[in-house]
């Protein structure tokens, strides 16, 4: 399928690279199918590239900015109580991705990431949930020119 997006423009959408967001995002009830885009072309397996795109395929207009945080930042680990986990609950370890959101500002020295609330995905089962980690050091507008560890 084709998707209009607003970075990228149309995407040919395969059905198979879908990500159902079951709980959806907080703040997006309405959006609960996504696609990982990287360089402007989904991914299909787990993501290699530092940072992406999880693209709505149900409201175009909605993208975020993610960080694959693991792959830049491997002192990263946040805690995730099991029952925050919801569907994700059974998913092996190395089957998941961890990204965080980022905003970007219009002043792109500002920019900040979510380490708070990690968006999990499992791109075997298609399935992602955005969950709250139970570490205190970690922050929702975390300077990204700042130490990770906190």
């Amino acid at each position: 399928m084709i998707i209009e997006t607003r970075a990228f423009g149309p995407i040919d959408v395969l059905d198979e690279n879908i990500i159902s967001f079951n709980s959806s995002l907080p703040g997006f009830p309405d959006s609960k199918r996504f696609v990982v885009i990287s360089d402007g072309a989904e991914q299909k397996q787990q993501a290699a590239d530092s940072f992406c795109w999880l693209q709505s395929v149900d409201e175009p207009q909605i993208a975020f900015a993610m960080l694959n945080t693991l792959s830049v930042y491997s002192d990263y680990s946040p805690v995730i109580e099991r029952e925050e986990l919801g569907e994700l609950r059974d998913a092996r370890e190395e089957d998941l991705s961890v990204y965080n959101i980022v905003v970007i500002p219009d002043d792109v020295s500002k920019s900040t990431v979510n380490l708070k609330a990690p968006v999990l995905i499992d791109h075997n089962k298609k399935i992602g949930k955005q969950v709250i980690a139970s570490n205190n050091n970690y922050m929702i507008r975390h300077s990204i020119g700042n130490s990770f560890t906190g």
